[in-house]
């Protein structure tokens, strides 16, 4: 029984070991000498296989003497392999080498798409951690302009003040320096 409680579907499993560049994966295999097994059957018990074996490639095994009609003796079918084997004929023994091995190296390519991925998240956590630090300096940033432009606003008004008080007072002090000049020069120097 795998993971899917009750079910036996999944005749072998082989990990890879700790000499592979994948170590601890693991590929199902599944073998069927039934009449009238079609390909679409296959496909969708050698996916339940994965699943139930916790596997990321499969390996289903056809019978030369129950294979679908026209089935090429290996055959590649997204993460899965399918063989056409024949246990009395050595010669057939050369397609059941080829799809083990090109199962062995679609578990190795699934396992390091997986490390690229996870690489790739992380790439683009630490990138969101960085926008996210980018954005409170925007907010500082804007706090900061906000102020500066309340305080412009009131050094504008305090000016226009100043130069309106000035502006009163250069009459003011025209008007009283000629005073003065015109009682100096009245008064004997």
């Amino acid at each position: 029984v795998g993971r899917i409680k009750n079910c036996k579907i999944g005749d072998c499993i082989v990990e890879l070991g700790p000499e592979s560049v994948a170590p601890g994966t693991m590929l199902v295999v599944e073998a069927k000498e039934v009449a009238g097994y079609s390909l679409k059957d296959a496909r969708l018990e050698i996916a339940m296989a994965r699943d139930n074996r916790a596997a990321s490639v499969g390996l289903f095994i056809f019978s030369s003497k129950t294979a679908p009609a026209g089935l090429d003796p290996v055959r590649r079918i997204d993460g899965d392999v399918f063989v056409i084997w024949d246990a009395e004929d050595p010669g057939s023994d050369l397609f059941l080498r080829l799809g083990y091995s090109l199962a062995r190296a679609l578990a190795v390519r699934s396992v390091k798409e997986s490390q690229n991925h996870a690489e790739d998240v992380l790439a683009l956590e630490q990138a969101i951690l960085h926008v996210e630090k980018g954005l409170s300096g925007f907010e500082e940033l804007e706090t900061s302009a906000e102020q500066v432009n309340k305080h412009g606003e009131k050094m504008l008004k305090r000016l226009e003040l100043m130069r309106r008080e000035l502006d009163r007072q250069i009459p003011v002090l025209k008007e009283r320096t000629a005073a003065i000049k015109a009682q100096q020069g009245g008064a004997p120097g």
